[in-house]
């Protein structure tokens, strides 16, 4: 993997960045116990995957895309027909979310314009390139004493997946919350795909966590080999 993966490190921007105003703090947790890379955890005031005006778009088809102007998206992807069924229009039922439906409703330009659709069972995980997941955790969990008291930092308190934030803006909350940390775009190959990701760096490595995992594995592999010549 590490020999097709790339990455560049980021010369991040200097001095106040602009900040959405439901951003309360950034936090990184490196998920040390696994391979997955680097968890990027917002503090946020009320509830940042809603915003006025919410409306959604097909950039292909059986993809949703909402996004919200302020560096946030929500994105659902359903490939089934879309049709009437007493009144409003409903889609093929599928087995996403366990079966959930969410109503969404579609922008200017779709052929559905100005009107609510019924996802029955989308599906979650496609993107627009340009955007990463974080997990959001509500200030009022954040601050909760219960976890307090045991030591649990905030962003370790549960979460809320399912947002995702353009480059820009995790450039921008990185270089205001995490500005001792370097940050690097990572380029990683998995199996015949690559994944695209901002990733922050621990201030002993002087590479991406996957690159400093892949040092260990082969340290870990002499040192077997050794023991057993």
């Amino acid at each position: 993997m590490i020999d097709k993966s790339t990455y560049e490190f980021i010369d991040m921007p200097v001095g106040p960045q602009p900040i959405p105003e439901w951003v309360r703090d950034m936090a990184v947790d490196w998920v040390d116990q696994y391979s997955n890379p680097p968890r990027l955890a917002i503090k946020e005031r009320g509830n940042a995957h809603e915003w006025p005006d919410k409306v959604w778009t097909r950039p292909r088809a059986g993809c949703f895309a909402a996004l919200s102007g302020d560096g946030r998206a929500d994105f659902l992807q359903h490939g089934g027909s879309i049709f009437e069924e007493d009144g409003e229009l409903v889609t093929a039922r599928q087995e996403g979310f366990a079966g959930r439906s969410f109503k969404v409703l579609m922008g200017p330009g779709d052929a559905f314009a100005n009107r609510w659709i019924s996802l029955r069972g989308p599906w979650f995980g496609w993107h627009l390139t340009g955007y990463q997941q974080v997990t959001t955790v509500d200030e009022k969990l954040a601050s909760d004493l219960f976890w307090t008291k045991r030591g649990h930092p905030w962003w370790a308190r549960g979460g809320c997946f399912g947002l995702w934030l353009s480059e820009d803006l995790i450039i921008r909350l990185l270089a205001r919350y995490q500005p001792h940390l370097r940050v690097a775009r990572v380029r990683e190959h998995i199996g015949g795909k690559i994944f695209e990701s901002i990733q922050p760096l621990k201030p002993e490595w002087d590479e991406p966590k996957a690159w400093i995992m892949e040092r260990e594995r082969q340290r870990y592999l002499a040192a077997r080999a050794e023991r057993a010549a």
